[in-house]
């Protein structure tokens, strides 16, 4: 007897708006946001090769919010200072160029994520604490694997989440569109499809680091083959996983088992959550990350 042929797949229930945001991609109804001011004057700053720390700290400084950020941020917990910083310049001192100018984006980057267009507040909010989790996960990943640069991880978990933004003002101009689905599902279905293309555009136009832009390129490539060693878009991926495994068990991720960065890792014990035992040990620094960062 012929077996029965198998029941077609059926469409998702947003296939239609995805076809719609293909369309609509590159046009108005994506604009590329300003990049922040603050962001735009750290990069013509460090083009230049002589650049000192006197010179940066005083473009930090121009900030008061950053500045008194940078400070916070080098006297938490999760840096283990001996010695407090007072000012920017103490900060950017004990930090470095490099690592100085990426804790600078990281707080620069954070005001993409607090301008809600009407109707949209809620979804902001959400993305935001996820962002924001994410972010101070994957820098305490990294950190916990012995990697130098933490910081890197925390900015590229960030930027893979930039190109969400545009995707919630598109739901909140296009309601007819939407109407009758979960506002929180259909974003996640559009994210996975469109963030990382969305952010790469976004980033390409800020003029960013091409590696920062190879770090948004691995957003959710969960088939990812590690190198030698675990570098920052694994640590991004295996501390997504983490937080998803915690807060959406039901959703259709793949199990954090399964990636190859995980076999990679010093420790691979999970909780009972499926989720980073090495992560639930150092709950604290990510919860004192994550509120820095939401100051």
């Amino acid at each position: 007897m012929a077996e029965n042929p198998p029941a077609p797949r059926r469409p998702t229930p947003s296939a239609g708006i995805f076809s719609t945001v293909v369309r609509e991609l590159g046009r108005d109804d994506f604009r590329v946001p300003a990049i922040p001011a603050v962001a735009h004057r750290i990069n013509q700053a460090t083009r230049d090769p002589d650049l000192s720390v006197a010179e940066f700290a005083r473009v930090i400084q121009s900030d008061p919010g950053l500045s008194a950020h940078l400070v916070r941020m080098v006297n938490s917990a999760a840096f283990r200072v001996l010695r407090k910083a007072k000012t920017a310049q103490d900060a950017v001192t004990r930090l470095g160029l490099k690592s100085s100018r990426y804790h600078a984006y990281v707080y620069t980057m954070r005001s993409i994520f607090r301008k809600p267009q009407p109707g949209t507040e809620e979804l902001v909010k959400a993305q935001s604490r996820f962002s924001i989790q994410l972010a101070a996960t994957a820098s305490v990943l990294a950190s916990a694997c012995g990697n130098r640069e933490p910081e890197t991880a925390m900015l590229g978990a960030l930027l893979q989440e930039i190109g969400v933004m545009p995707l919630i003002d598109w739901i909140g101009a296009h309601p007819e569109i939407v109407a009758g689905h979960d506002p929180r599902t259909l974003l996640r279905e559009l994210s996975t499809a469109h963030a990382r293309n969305i952010s790469i555009v976004i980033l390409d136009t800020w003029d960013f680091d091409k590696s920062l832009v190879e770090l948004v390129r691995a957003r959710e490539e969960w088939g990812r083959e590690p190198h030698r060693r675990l570098d920052h878009a694994d640590f991004i991926n295996l501390a997504r996983l983490h937080v998803l495994g915690g807060i959406e068990a039901g959703r259709d991720i793949p199990h954090i088992t399964l990636l190859p960065a995980f076999r990679m890792l010093p420790n691979r014990e999970l909780t009972e959550k499926r989720t980073l035992q090495m992560l639930a040990e150092r709950e604290q620094d990510i919860l004192e990350i994550q509120a820095t960062l939401s100051v």
